[in-house]
Parts: structure tokens; sequence; C-alpha cells
């Protein structure tokens, strides 16, 4: 199946690169379309759940928001997301929710990042010093 796209916290996302939240989201959407398409070609179309390989992180991403499962990717198993994901069939797969809350994931992250960055190089700021807030 496909890499597995390392976006948790653990994840090195470097605030200081040149990038833009749109490149960003564009690059994720991207990664998490190959996942969702991956996954339908692998399930005949989410018709078919035992089929699909979720050891991936995003994988388990993509099936518990598409099909709006109450798992958390980081602690269940594939056959855990599996077995509900069966008991689900009856439910249309979101393929918006499926695809995007990945994009999101990494959004925040890389949000963070750059907040925590922006702490970082500003500690010794003193906005009186400029004339700023008198």
């Amino acid at each position: 199946m496909e890499e597995d796209l390392d976006f948790s916290q653990n994840s090195e996302i470097d605030a200081t690169e040149s990038t833009t939240l749109y490149k960003l989201a564009s690059d994720a959407m991207e990664d998490y379309i190959e996942i969702y398409l991956g996954l339908s070609k692998q399930s005949n179309g989410f018709s078919n759940i035992q089929n699909l390989d979720l050891t991936s992180r995003n994988s388990r991403i993509v099936v518990i928001h598409g099909l709006s499962l109450e798992l958390a990717p980081d602690t269940s198993t594939s056959e855990e997301v599996k077995r509900e994901a069966e008991r689900m069939l009856a439910v249309n797969f979101d393929t918006e929710s499926a695809i995007t809350a990945g994009v999101y994931e990494k959004m925040r992250f890389f949000a963070n990042s750059l907040v925590d960055n922006l702490f970082n190089i500003s500690i010794n700021f003193n906005t009186s010093a400029y004339g700023c807030f008198n």
C-alpha cells in the first residue's frame, strides 16, 4: 500500500521553510486522495472492507472519518477498524470527510509549529522599546 505519511506531532515540520498553507494543503490533499483511491480499489468501492490494508495510520484515518466511526486512528487496530466499518456499511461513505480529516490534521500541526517558532524568536521582544502599547 502507500507509504505511511507522518503527519503526527512527532513529524518533522519546519515552520521556517518557505511554504504556504495553500501548498501544504494541496500536497496533503493529493496524498490523501491517492490513499482514498487505493483503499477504494482494494475494497471494490468500500463494499468489501475485509480486503483493506489498514496497517497505515493514514489509511485508518480515511476509513474512520469516511464512515464517522467512533475510533481513534492512533489507538485502533486494523481489525477494530474493519469490524466497526463492517457494521457501518449501510452508511454512505463520506469522501470529503475521509480526505479532509488528514489534511486538516497536517495543517494544524504546521500552524502549531509556526506559533511555536514565533514564540521562540520573540521571547525577549519588548514592545515598549518600540513605542507599542504605551
